[in-house]
């Protein structure tokens, strides 16, 4: 190829928009070129995903912040109704053995009424021949003397 047909060539391909495009689309660069383009819109549209994505990771990152807050925060509750629920076994505990202890010193005291009763009665029966004052005088007596192997 001689020096001239280059200089020819080069010259036409600055100067001449049509015998650009008919040589580009012989050597198919116009469909590489539009292939570029292509990428480069696709490139931009990535960039763009990648963004909104970084947001949507940025708003995930703070709510998960705040479960884990909350969380802690409910952890620390349930560790003292935990304990709460513990003491409140012991209270519990301690309280049925009162009212055990309770019952016991119920019947022994219900015992005790009945042999009270009945003395009361056999006193009655006793001194019955004297007259219901004498018999009001002596119940007066028992019941201002201390009472005897009663529990306290």
């Amino acid at each position: 190829m001689g020096l001239d047909l280059r200089k020819e060539l080069l010259r036409l391909l600055k100067e001449d928009e049509e015998f650009r495009y008919a040589v580009m689309g012989l050597l198919s660069i116009s469909d590489l070129k539009s292939s570029v383009d292509n990428l480069v819109r696709a490139i931009a549209d990535l960039k763009d995903i990648a963004a909104k994505q970084g947001e949507e990771v940025s708003e995930l990152r703070k709510t998960v912040e705040l479960l884990s807050k909350s969380f802690e925060e409910m952890r620390r509750a349930v560790e003292t109704l935990v304990k709460s629920h513990d003491e409140l076994r012991k209270v519990v505990e301690t309280l049925s053995e009162d009212v055990k202890r309770h019952g016991e010193v119920i019947l022994i005291m219900q015992s005790s009424i009945e042999k009270l009763t009945s003395s009361v009665t056999a006193l009655g029966y006793r001194y019955g021949l004297f007259t219901e004052e004498a018999f009001r005088e002596s119940i007066k007596y028992l019941a201002k003397r201390p009472t005897q192997g009663l529990p306290g």
